[in-house]
């Protein structure tokens, strides 16, 4: 929250919420209700020559306060967690705004596991508050003995005050949506004391975190920006130290350009730099902080750093891979769904099958990815690209590239189906290559599934051992209540489903417990070798319990989870997620490669059968076309004969300046047309501004080479 004024025309920061919610850290897990944010509901004021602002501020972690909240909702109505209860809180400046002291809180309300909807204590949730523009002094003769008085230093011998109202919310947010229900909530008032600042030294370090894609090449070394902002009314002094996690011998952490000392006032911010690769050779990632001791109330301050050293970093891209009758959003990073984005989510709008026109039946896998998870010493890691944990996420797959594990990246169709394969996505720590080929049938009688297979390997060249492998899905099927499905499954197919819920309260065109989509398990093989056709389990598990209070997996629970043998269903009816677990505890060698065949497959007015049937079709297409053995190739055209990237054809087969200038001219100012595919640096299938970016990459800023023609 910050403050302009017009004497000053600075910008200067009143308070910080820093913070997230809710924190997994407490017993009671809380978001900040409807229509908030952790600040929220300002107001500013004058009295007694100094400035006041004034908010309702949701938890205080910096004081210790994670869990002023309502009660954990028990899931019966669909509610994720209890909501937070406001307080309200003050700040004071007696520079016009230049620098400002420490919150206070002024209501000191607590009312944590609050529970008015189910029969417990009212919430005291201060919100809404509404002070005067002006304080004033008390008139002789004056009698305010009936009137509340805030005193927040206990000791205030002055005559001013300011009239501050609020609403006193009895139940701030325990329903759907965590917008409370109806509640008699008292109007208060009470006159708050223009008490004098206290001394405040609340410091700003940014950035506070540094990860990826922040990267560098082996041997590379570079530099970004550090700042730290004193907004409090005292002098910062400070110390700086570093600390690596890994190969710390190379000094690959550094900082520099600091003072040790930030003044308050005018001259209050300081700017440094954060030096980051000197000296490492060696690809991965590496993890360390920085660490700043002052004399802060919040010293030591602890800047994590997440730094990655690779030969390139790829941006995450999607696609479509469509079938006749479905449509799925697909990804270089193994995410499938794209969170939901709507008709292309193996719904039925695609096709034109769709009765409801209302836009309520576009999504029905809302999210997926790929799930792997091991123990590490005494911790428990886990990635995924589900829920929006992408690749700048510490738990999201990188996009690597391509290579001999995976040569291309993109669509392609050839006769009986269309695919998409993603190209190399690997764990953040570049432990573990993974490559995703998705397979969708051309024929309108046999289009009802979408076929993928998982390719897995050991992308440093070190034996793995332990690890958990398998499917995440984020099913929506189109219900009554929006996300609110029920589950089962059928194990001789090896299939777990999810189904739409019905409650005749709308007017759609068909009962939404018609409507199912499902996974199944296929086959794995480990070089080749038919290895098994039954996953290790499967379960649904309830998003409320096992997603919403952490954003999303908790490691540690993610892996003990996939431990579970066999299928698993909750039996109820709430917002659900799959996991399907290829391998418990996955020994893969050094060159060891992992291939796990899965179907994918969705019923918009049918039955479980139906499903099932849908299933079976979608394993014999796999074999009826002999596992696709051109799916997810990059193209061999007979035009191209030697290096794609040789756009002029030079005889000695080389990539240079002449080639690019060639295909800028044929872009951009109408020159001949290449001769050959080898113009098709990208190997896409066709020309475009993606070729001579790939081109450009390659030639001055170390990017990948260009496939060979076949």
């Amino acid at each position: 929250m910050v403050h302009w004024s017009e004497n000053l025309n600075i910008i200067r920061t009143v308070a910080s919420a820093e913070w997230s919610t809710p924190s997994v850290d407490t017993l009671i897990e809380c978001i900040t209700g409807g229509w908030n944010m952790a600040m929220s509901k300002m107001q500013v004021s004058e009295c007694d020559d100094k400035i006041y602002v004034l908010w309702t501020q949701h938890l205080d972690p910096p004081n210790g306060v994670f869990d002023d909240c309502a009660a954990r909702a028990d899931g019966g109505n669909g509610d994720a967690v209890g909501a937070t209860n406001g307080e309200l809180f003050i700040s004071v400046s007696t520079d016009y705004g230049l620098t400002w002291d420490a919150p206070r809180n002024i209501t000191n309300s607590f009312s944590g596991g609050c529970d008015p909807s189910n029969g417990g204590a009212d919430c005291e949730s201060d919100m809404w508050p509404s002070m005067a523009s002006h304080g004033r002094q008390n008139n002789p003769g004056e009698d305010w003995l009936s009137a509340e008085i805030v005193d927040p230093t206990g000791s205030y011998a002055g005559d001013y005050f300011l009239d501050v109202q609020y609403i006193n919310d009895k139940d701030a947010g325990s329903t759907v949506k965590q917008e409370g229900t109806w509640r008699l909530s008292p109007v208060k008032w009470f006159r708050i004391a223009c008490i004098e600042p206290t001394p405040s030294i609340p410091n700003f370090i940014y950035p506070n975190y540094v990860g990826f894609p922040t990267w560098a090449k082996p041997g590379e070394s570079i530099t970004i920006p550090l700042t730290i902002e004193n907004n409090g009314n005292v002098d910062l002094i400070y110390s700086i130290s570093v600390e690596m996690d890994n190969n710390p011998g190379m000094n690959w952490l550094s900082v520099f350009g600091l003072s040790g000392m930030t003044p308050s006032g005018l001259a209050n911010v300081e700017d440094g730099l954060i030096g980051l690769g000197s000296g490492t050779t060696t690809i991965g990632g590496y993890n360390g902080r920085i660490i700043f001791t002052s004399n802060a109330p919040s010293s030591p301050d602890t800047l994590p750093v997440y730094f990655t050293v690779a030969d390139t970093v790829i941006a995450p891209v999607y696609d479509t891979i469509e079938s006749a009758c479905l449509a799925l959003a697909v990804s270089n990073t193994g995410n499938y769904g794209n969170n939901g984005r709507g008709g292309v989510n193996m719904d039925w709008v695609f096709s034109g099958a769709e009765c409801d026109t209302t836009g309520a039946a576009d999504v029905y896998l809302y999210d997926g990815s790929p799930v792997i998870s091991w123990i590490d010493g005494v911790d428990t890691v886990a990635y995924w690209s589900i829920f929006g944990d992408g690749w700048l996420s510490s738990n999201g797959f990188k996009p690597a590239g391509l290579d001999s594990d995976a040569p291309y990246s993109g669509t392609g169709g050839i006769g009986a189906y269309n695919w998409y394969t993603s190209g190399k996505f690997v764990t953040p720590d570049s432990t573990i290559g993974m490559k995703k080929t998705w397979i969708a049938s051309t024929n309108a009688g046999n289009c009802d599934f979408i076929i993928q297979k998982l390719s897995v390997w050991s992308e440093d060249g070190t034996a793995k051992s332990g690890i958990a492998i398998g499917e995440a899905i984020d099913w929506d099927i189109p219900s009554d209540s929006g996300a609110q499905n029920t589950d089962g499954f059928s194990p001789i197919p090896n299939l777990i489903y999810q189904t739409g819920a019905e409650y005749n309260v709308d007017t759609v065109c068909q009962d939404s417990d018609n409507r199912h989509g499902g996974v199944a398990f296929f086959e794995s093989y480990l070089n080749g070798s038919l290895t098994h056709t039954a996953p290790f389990g499967a379960y649904t598990g309830r998003n409320d319990l096992l997603v919403f209070p952490a954003d999303n997996f908790v490691p540690s629970e993610l892996y003990e989870n996939m431990q579970n043998f066999g299928f698993t269903t909750t039996g109820q009816t709430t917002d659900l997620h799959t996991v399907m677990t290829f391998n418990n505890s996955l020994s893969l060698g050094a060159t060891d490669t992992v291939d796990y065949w899965i179907v994918l497959a969705t019923v918009q007015d049918g039955t479980v059968a139906d499903l099932q049937t849908a299933i079976a079709d979608g394993k014999a297409f796999i074999t009826a076309n002999n596992y696709f053995p051109d799916a997810g190739n990059y193209p061999c055209p007979a035009d191209c004969v030697g290096i794609r990237g040789n756009v002029d054809t030079d005889p000695a087969d080389a990539i240079d300046i002449a080639d690019l200038v060639y295909l800028v001219d044929y872009s951009f100012n109408g020159g001949p047309a290449p001769a050959t595919s080898e113009a098709d640096v990208d190997a896409s299938g066709g020309l475009d501004i993606a070729d001579i970016v790939y081109l450009v990459n390659y030639m001055f800023a170390g990017g990948p080479a260009p496939l060979p023609c076949c």
